[in-house]
């Protein structure tokens, strides 16, 4: 995957990403006089979305928590990864959105140009002024320039480029937290459970979290399968070595119900055992997250992290009728009886990164997930299928918003 990963293939040798990081991609930011950000004024608009230029650093609150032993770090950012969860937020469909106006945006990479210390933070953070990280954050990344926790930064990889870095954490993140409810990862498995290889599946196999939790569950030790949205996708991770080719299965993202049956007879055709998977992660909802519950073995369990299939709703704007309608399949699709799933001894679990972003209790087990997400990838960077100018927002959204992407979408400021 990586020797033959054509991001990688069009980068020399790893000095000339060090060089690329250390100079060119930060050095128009050092060189502008303004602070650049998108801001959502109202939600409901992609277009909406407006560029706005100061002089200073001013107008928006840090809606980030900080805790004793935090430092608040100013990073000039240079690179912003793209999520889904910025399209809900925009069009106002997400529950952490917060209120308007706000600066949308949950990870990036950049330059430490100011840290503001306190007795406690002095012995516990590391951080120094030129310091090259990457970072998450409760919205506002969409800027050239943020304030956050020194707890919520990291120092990039010598060897990642600034654009690898700011596509990483918040998949990431997202992908081995899902891993780990689902106890395919060492550390939240009981002792039996590491003497036999857990089979897992991977909806959407080829976008951002699919591929981080394809190499940890693999790293892992895990028998993994996945699913995708096209043929070309599933031609593109045979070619990269991700995945072998029965172990990609190309579903039908049709809503029509009768369309259950064959994705279900798809993910099972490509177990040996056909007794179903033990997890099974899925970002989709749907009639996606309906036959997962089917093809689940006793005792597996389900992670559901979002609702992509929503967006064929959603273009600039919202369809509401559409998506009213895809709400009301949804709920007849997706339904779920507590005695069934007591009965067969099956699960489902959800989650929302963001609201653990937010509390200080659970930032220190994100802090070390991402530590364990480094470790179980191997410090290897991930996937930037395209990098494209922070003037051209509108642009990246709608092209993350289709689907067809592969990997990660990234923003340069």
């Amino acid at each position: 995957y990586i020797s033959t990963n054509q991001h990688t293939k069009n980068l020399e040798n790893l000095e000339n990403k060090k060089n690329l990081r250390d100079s060119s991609e930060t050095r128009n930011r050092e060189q502008s006089a303004n602070i650049q950000r998108w801001r959502v004024t109202r939600t409901g608009l992609i277009s909406g979305l407006l560029l706005e230029s100061d002089s200073e650093f001013r107008g928006y609150p840090d809606l980030n928590q900080y805790c004793n032993d935090d430092a608040k770090v100013t990073v000039e950012i240079s690179h912003i990864g793209l999520n889904f969860a910025d399209l809900f937020a925009i069009l106002g469909l997400y529950s952490a959105t917060p209120t308007t106006p706000f600066i949308p945006g949950l990870e990036f990479s950049g330059k430490i140009i100011k840290i503001a210390q306190n007795e406690n933070s002095m012995r516990n953070n590391p951080m120094k002024l030129g310091t090259f990280v990457f970072g998450v954050s409760f919205f506002g990344a969409y800027s050239s320039r943020i304030t956050v926790p020194s707890s919520q930064l990291r120092q990039v990889p010598d060897y990642w480029t600034m654009a690898e870095a700011a596509a990483f954490p918040v998949q990431a993140l997202t992908a081995f937290y899902a891993l780990y409810l689902g106890r395919v990862t060492v550390e939240n498995q009981f002792v039996f459970e590491r003497n036999r290889k857990k089979s897992v599946l991977v909806h959407s196999g080829a976008g951002g979290v699919g591929l981080h939790a394809i190499r940890i569950a693999k790293y892992a030790g895990a028998n993994v399968y996945c699913s995708v949205g096209s043929e070309f996708k599933k031609k593109w991770m045979i070619e990269n070595g991700i995945l072998d080719e029965e172990c990609i299965f190309v579903r039908d993202d049709s809503t029509k119900t009768d369309e259950n049956k064959t994705i279900e007879n798809g993910l099972l055709k490509m177990l040996k055992d056909s007794v179903g998977y033990d997890c099974i992660l899925d970002g989709n909802g749907g009639n996606v997250l309906s036959s997962s519950l089917t093809v689940l073995r006793k005792g597996g369990i389900v992670i559901t992290y979002g609702f992509g299939g929503m967006m064929s709703a959603c273009r600039d704007s919202i369809s509401w009728i559409k998506l009213i309608w895809m709400y009301i399949r949804h709920l007849f699709q997706v339904r779920v009886d507590p005695m069934d799933l007591v009965t067969e001894n099956r699960g489902i679990r959800g989650f929302n990164l963001i609201w653990m972003l937010n509390d200080i209790k659970q930032r220190d087990m994100l802090k070390e997930m991402l530590e364990l997400a480094l470790e179980f990838e191997q410090f290897r960077a991930p996937f930037v299928s395209e990098i494209i100018p922070f003037q051209n927002a509108h642009n990246a959204l709608f092209k993350l918003q289709s689907g067809n992407s592969i990997g990660k979408i990234v923003l340069t400021v």
